[in-house]
């Protein structure tokens, strides 16, 4: 009795295990079945995103939207460029549209169209606004916004380029070109003056010397040129560029030289060298044929 009662408890332990196992079996079973699932509907977004893009691709649709931005910033003066590629069978055409009406500038400046852009240069706060772009076919039409904004520089003095300007060393009777490029968002007044002396501070500029040129002559007030360079022209060239909120200045230094000091070589030198060398070939040559006809013999 005591055997049948040890079986029994036995029997029912085997029977517990197995069910504990049927029920982690199903569970497993389970979860693989809904993991199947998902991957079946993941497959199936695929798929129907596959089916679209190619339905796309049969209609219209923008190249590069992920590219194509909401808000496009600059500075006063700057180019604004509006990039809106589309593609589609049959190809799309496109068109521009600022708050709602064509393009205009009031500026008077033009606006470049080139294929899927529109380009602005010397943007100011009158080009402040939504331009769409609207790119139809036979299929229908998209469309995209830009919201365009211009900011104002803050206003200061002007500014010389890094670099500028740079002495100059000319032979007498040439030409000497001083360049003094400029950077100012106000209309700048240009001086080019002869100094005595170098220009070494850049906080203040002494315009004491001789004016050789200023902003009122109808040229460009950036360059300065000397033509038939002569010793008396040797010295300290100093451009002053002025505007409503300051001074700034330049200096450079322009030797003035006799002739060219590279060394040339001495032709006739060269000419008796290679006389020399020809005679002693010769005279080998002549030797050598002599020795042979006295060997034959």
């Amino acid at each position: 009795m005591r055997d049948a009662g040890v079986l029994l408890i036995f029997i029912l332990f085997i029977v517990r295990i197995l069910t504990e196992h049927t029920s982690n079996v199903d569970e497993f079973e389970s979860n693989v079945a809904e993991n199947i699932a998902n991957v079946n509907n993941e497959d199936g977004n695929q798929n129907v995103t596959r089916k679209n893009d190619t339905q796309s691709d049969k209609k219209i649709y923008f190249k590069k939207s992920s590219s194509m931005l909401m808000l496009v910033a600059k500075p006063a003066g700057n180019t604004v460029s509006l990039k809106c590629p589309a593609g589609g069978n049959p190809t799309p055409n496109i068109t521009w549209f600022k708050d709602g009406f064509t393009p205009e500038r009031n500026s008077g400046a033009t606006i470049h169209y080139k294929k899927w852009t529109m380009e602005m240069e010397e943007c100011t706060t009158q080009d402040i606004g939504n331009y769409t772009c609207v790119v139809c076919n036979v299929h229908g039409c998209l469309n995209h916004t830009f919201r365009v904004d211009i900011i104002e520089r803050f206003p200061s003095k002007p500014y010389i380029k890094e670099g500028f300007q740079k002495n100059l060393t000319v032979v007498t009777n040439g030409r000497a070109k001083f360049s003094c490029p400029i950077i100012s968002d106000q209309e700048v007044y240009v001086k080019w003056i002869k100094n005595p002396y170098v220009q070494t501070d850049d906080s203040t500029c002494i315009e004491n010397g001789i004016i050789l040129q200023n902003g009122t002559e109808n040229i460009d007030e950036e360059v300065f040129v000397i033509e038939n360079v002569t010793h008396a022209d040797e010295g300290w060239y100093t451009c002053v560029v002025s505007n409503s909120f300051g001074t700034v200045c330049a200096s450079a230094y322009l030797k003035v030289v006799d002739e060219d000091r590279t060394e040339k070589p001495n032709l006739r030198t060269a000419s008796v060298i290679t006389f020399v060398i020809s005679f002693l070939i010769a005279a080998m040559m002549i030797t050598l044929i002599i020795m042979c006809c006295k060997i034959k013999k």
